[in-house]
């Protein structure tokens, strides 16, 4: 019994020593998920997509500020223009204005 044990324990695979191993042999199906495919790179054709430098709604807001901007300015220049006319009313009806010259009146003053 003793020697029979001994040879089982030398022995512990099945294969004796004389005998080589099969091959070992993979086996690749898709249900295995080992199936790859060779990539390439193609060309993709498609619409550029340009991003503007300003959106939409700055261009609408700096178009509002540029035409407020302007009607001040038209609403400076007619009440410039209204007091000018005014003023030039009151010189012309102004006593001792002489030719229409603003300024002091010219007094001549005699040296004594």
């Amino acid at each position: 019994m003793n020697s029979k044990s001994t040879e089982s324990g030398r022995n512990s695979s099945p294969l004796s020593a004389e005998e080589e191993p099969p091959p070992v042999k993979e086996i690749m199906w898709p249900p295995h998920g080992h199936v790859y495919q060779q990539e390439f790179m193609l060309p993709a054709y498609c619409k550029p997509k340009l991003i503007p430098l300003k959106s939409v709604t700055l261009e609408k807001l700096e178009k509002m500020q540029a035409e407020n901007a302007e009607k001040l300015r038209k609403m400076e220049q007619e009440a410039d223009s209204e007091q000018q006319q005014q003023d030039g009313s009151q010189h012309e009806n102004a006593p001792g204005s002489v030719g229409g010259q603003s300024g002091p009146p010219d007094i001549w003053k005699a040296e004594e």
